[in-house]
């Protein structure tokens, strides 16, 4: 390749490849992160949301055995918290957002919550988290 008309210093930075790594990380490294972080934050919801599943049927377990202790929607929603609490999910759950109802299958409680992405924040919307479970008595 021929290198254009250019005078000495021009000529010199035009040969000159000191630096064309950092440049190239510098390009890529955005990308890298994105995909890299992206990748725990679906961890981690994939995680919140098994959290909640299983915590929603210790829940139901709970009201069907002893519907005094756990049978209104403030003892599950604090039934539900300290479940996800134990699996180190906290989180809070509204007791208006939890549906009770007798069911074929027994007593079917479904819970739903926002979920709170920790790092990409700004890249993500909190989508909904939904969980549905069933006991009998």
């Amino acid at each position: 390749m021929i290198a254009p008309a250019l005078n000495p210093l021009s000529l010199r930075l035009y040969r000159d490849m000191h630096g064309a790594t950092a440049v190239e990380f510098a390009l890529i490294a955005p990308l890298l992160f994105l995909l890299l972080f992206g990748a725990v934050e679906a961890g981690r919801l994939l995680f919140v949301q098994s959290a909640l599943h299983h915590s929603v049927s210790a829940a139901a377990r709970c009201a069907s055995i002893d519907p005094g202790g756990c049978g209104s929607p403030a003892r599950l929603a604090a039934k539900i918290e300290a479940g996800m609490a134990a699996l180190s999910a906290p989180t809070r759950i509204d007791p208006d957002a939890l549906v009770v109802v007798s069911a074929p299958c027994g007593l079917s409680i479904a819970a739903s919550m926002p979920y709170q992405p920790l790092l990409l924040k700004f890249a993500i919307a909190a989508p909904m988290l939904r969980a549905q479970a069933c006991a009998r008595p």
